[in-house]
């Protein structure tokens, strides 16, 4: 039970019905969490991400950018700028570009991702 950890993560459900293409339940679901979290929560930054992806896989791609960007904008107060998910969101945005056939901000989310996974402490 130690390796689970004490407290699960708010946005699991969202993922069950994202991985089951009920995309507006997820969404729904995700928008409601962020009514419920702490403003200091780094959740927040994985709501806004997870609005990212699915905003993506709904072809909403605008959308998505715009989500993604305001996980790097919760992840820059809360987290180390070599995050996992900060590393994660830089891909995902770079991923919204490229559908948008920008490949000029897709090419430089790329280059941030890789930049920050080779100076980060896990590599």
């Amino acid at each position: 039970m130690e390796q689970i950890g004490s407290e699960p993560d708010p946005l699991l459900f969202g993922w069950f019905l994202f991985r089951m293409s009920e995309f507006r339940k997820a969404e729904r679901y995700v928008e409601y969490m962020l009514t419920q979290l702490p403003s200091n929560d780094k959740a927040i930054g994985n709501a806004y991400n997870f609005l990212g992806l699915i905003y993506k896989d709904t072809h909403k791609l605008e959308q998505s950018v715009e989500y993604y960007e305001k996980a790097l904008e919760i992840y820059s107060r809360l987290c180390r700028r070599d995050s996992p998910q900060v590393i994660a969101t830089h891909c995902n945005l770079g991923l919204a570009y490229l559908a948008l056939e920008d490949i000029r901000n897709a090419e430089e989310q790329q280059r941030q991702a890789e930049e920050k996974l080779i100076n980060s402490p896990q590599s």
